[in-house]
């Protein structure tokens, strides 16, 4: 192919490029324990920090953890998988010492956990009476304020961008009083994904124990634990029935036993008051992860020592660079609130952005960039990459590193087929996907426009969205092909390809085997917009793309419009050797009028995005069924079966409000109207139960007695892209 880029060999980062500007992050999130919230409230909102390799810190704003995946350092010993579940909490104590509580030690507690019991869950300590506020700095800082009469405690968690490492940090105000702070780790170093419970053949991880600091092994994970000051005293002992109710709410295992290798002892001095002030003591405990092939901290190295506040500032500075980055675009007239809520959507998308390392088996691959799909138990899958690449990557002009993504998938292309994820524990691909490949053709083209460099696809890129092409034009693997008339067929009876893709026990909740309407949709505006990129350097190929397209267009309207209800069929099922119209209705439709192209003329597409609006469309998302079907799941809610017919079958997806608004935009809406679609979406990433961020889903229906509540992952990639990408839109319309 003519005019093929320039191989790079150099390492791609996950850094946002440097402007020179500071932009704006968006306020602080606060929640204070009196104001309304209450504890259960405290319980139900969680907050999540990432590392940019895919670990990850994640808890409660009651700082009870509630999840297996709770966690003060969640690992990524191959990034972005190999995830391992490492330090788990702290217990905490500060002790004031004789003199300060009438001649005797007063035990103030600073943690709270949940117990297993015979008559129920049982709360102990009792750091949560003595909660005052919880705060998250969208810079990527969560902390705490616990206060007992003089006595102040903050305790504050950041994790280290690029490396699996945390930092832990008190700041105490005892009233003048001589105290002593007492923390013991709870550690785990158990695969993320399955809880510990410890037996009699079980062996503890091995402990080498130092004066400031101690290191625990198992399995070839290496944590270690640093203080900055104090002592550490060796003092081993499991704790047992750690009680996760989330997860009992999943109908999942949910009890854990950790292990504590000591305690650490941090002595206070008595420091008189002057003039009402009380002098602030500060406490700090790093921590790393080392796995084998060197991959840890600082990605190949044992550090010590770490600073908080250093890693505190680089953080802030290098998320406000890439808020400057789109702030900086935005026109004179755009006010400061609308400027700070599109901070707080950048902010919340660079979890997403990640490392990804050559597989062991397939070392010869290069250090490339991916995107997790969500937290907390996603890792990056093509389809939601290829969605949420234009929102996470090219609305914050992160190019370089879009370009890397593009690169790491197409590097694991086969027989058109970019993968459908990656194994967690052995990062091999798998494909079973119809739809991630078409992303790809859209993404590619957006990418290049978005860049105004046509070069930065030619080459690799360009040439995988030819292979896509041609072999579902061939026909590939789980009976995805070009039909005879010009359409995509996908699957059969026990597959499920698309992104509504539930499958449990050999169970398929959402079947949409034979012709989905969003894969036509996005066949016909792939080959339109590889078109346009093939144009230059091959016209004689970007003609035939073309007419390959036409011939779609032409058996869309024909086979996929409902004439009886103004709208698209949602799939066309094989039946008998017939093509059997499924009477569902569905937000899939909204696919054919939101990409570049659309086989409809405006018309229809009018009455498509009425429709959808009309019988789909919520505050927080679109349902993902009409709720008039006797399919139909009012709420999100029981065991893993129940979650998973709920899944496709009316639960709300937020970032389906992209396509929407997209649709709107499209059809003439003014920017005022889309932002007010957009509104509560972009409000909940203050007030809603996903701290700082958007979640997967959310129940289907709302009731005042049973308010519609968020769920899946608390952090989902193409949410927050979609509503990033359509809020900067709007702003900049």
């Amino acid at each position: 192919m003519a005019g093929k880029r320039k191989p790079d060999t150099s390492t791609t980062k996950a850094t946002p490029a440097d402007t020179g500007h500071s932009g704006t992050l968006g306020p602080l999130v606060s929640r204070a324990a009196g104001s309304g919230h209450g504890l259960d409230g405290l319980l139900r909102a969680e907050w999540v920090l990432a590392n940019g390799l895919g670990g990850f810190a994640m808890g409660t704003a009651a700082g009870v953890p509630t999840r297996r995946y709770h966690a003060y350092l969640i690992a990524a010993t191959s990034p972005p998988v190999g995830r391992v579940l490492a330090w788990a909490a702290t217990a905490d104590w500060l002790v004031l010492l004789p003199g300060a509580a009438g001649g005797v030690e007063q035990r103030i507690d600073l943690s709270t956990f949940r117990f297993s019991g015979r008559s129920g869950g049982v709360m102990s300590p009792k750091g949560t009476d003595l909660l005052q506020r919880f705060e998250r700095d969208p810079a990527g800082v969560v902390r705490w304020e616990y206060t007992f009469g003089p006595v102040r405690v903050v305790k504050e968690l950041v994790l280290a961008h690029g490396a699996n490492a945390a930092v832990l940090k008190w700041r105490i105000r005892t009233g003048g009083h001589a105290a002593r702070l007492e923390i013991r780790p709870l550690i785990a170093l158990r695969d993320f994904h399955g809880p510990l419970i410890h037996h009699a053949e079980h062996t503890p991880p091995a402990i080498t124990a130092h004066e400031r600091r101690f290191e625990a092994s198992r399995d070839g994970v290496t944590l270690g634990l640093d203080a900055v000051s104090g002592l550490f005293k060796h003092d081993p002992q499991w704790w047992y029935n750690f009680e996760y109710v989330r997860d009992a709410e999943r109908g999942q295992d949910c009890h854990e036993d950790l292990f504590n290798p000591g305690s650490f002892e941090v002595t206070l001095p008595s420091v008189p008051m002057l003039s009402g002030s009380d002098m602030e003591h500060v406490a700090e405990i790093s921590a790393w992860v080392e796995a084998p092939g060197g991959l840890g901290a600082g990605k190949g190295g044992r550090v010590f020592g770490l600073s908080f506040n250093a890693i505190a500032k680089a953080n802030a500075d290098r998320l406000k660079r890439l808020a400057a980055s789109v702030q900086t675009s935005l026109p004179d007239a755009v006010a400061q609130p609308e400027r700070e809520r599109l901070g707080s959507l950048v902010a919340a998308s660079d979890l997403f952005v990640v490392a990804r390392e050559p597989r062991p088996d397939a070392p010869a691959l290069a250090p490339g960039v991916s995107i997790i799909a969500g937290y907390p138990w996603f890792s990056d899958w093509g389809r939601d990459s290829m969605i949420a690449l234009p929102g996470l990557l090219l609305a914050t002009r992160r190019f370089d590193e879009a370009r890397a993504v593009l690169l790491a998938f197409a590097t694991h292309l086969k027989d058109g087929l970019i993968p459908n994820c990656f194994d967690n524990r052995t990062g091999q691909p798998e494909y079973n996907t119809a739809d991630a490949s078409l992303w790809f053709l859209h993404a590619a083209p957006q990418l290049a426009a978005a860049a105004a460099d046509p070069d930065i696809i030619r080459g690799d890129i360009l040439d995988a969205c030819s292979s896509i092409i041609h072999a579902y034009r061939a026909g590939t693997h789980f009976g995805i092909a070009v039909d005879d008339d010009g359409l995509i067929r996908a699957g059969d009876d026990s597959t499920q390809l698309t992104w509504m893709d539930a499958k449990r026990d050999g169970v398929v909740f959402t079947p949409r085997h034979g012709k989905p309407v969003e894969l036509s949709a996005l066949w016909y505006s792939g080959l339109l917009e590889v078109a346009q990129a093939r144009e230059i350097d091959d016209p004689a190929d970007a003609a035939q793309l073309r007419a390959w397209a036409e011939h779609a267009g032409e058996s869309f309207r024909a086979k996929f419009w409902d004439p009886a209800r103004s709208c698209l069929f949602d799939t066309l099922t094989p039946v008998h050797g017939r093509e059997s119209p499924s009477p569902e209705f569905r937000p899939n439709q909204i696919f054919a009028i939101s990409q570049p192209f659309s086989p409809l003329d405006d018309d229809r597409a009018r009455a498509v995005l009425h429709a959808v609006r009309d019988r789909l469309l919520t505050p927080m998302g679109l349902r993902t069924l009409d709720a008039k079907d006797p399919k139909f799941a009012p709420r999100y809610r029981g065991a893993l079966t129940d979650r998973d017919r709920a899944y496709h079958n009316g639960t709300v997806w937020p970032w389906l409000i992209g396509p929407y608004a997209r649709a709107m935009k499209r059809l003439g809406a003014p920017a005022h109207d889309i932002r007010t679609a957009l509104s509560p979406l972009v409000e909940s990433l203050r007030a809603g139960a996903a701290i700082g961020q958007i979640p997967e889903v959310y129940d289907a229906e709302t009731s005042e007695r049973d308010p519609r509540r968020a769920d899946g992952c608390m952090a989902q990639a193409w949410s927050v892209a979609e509503l990033l990408n359509a809020y900067l839109d709007s702003l900049t319309a």
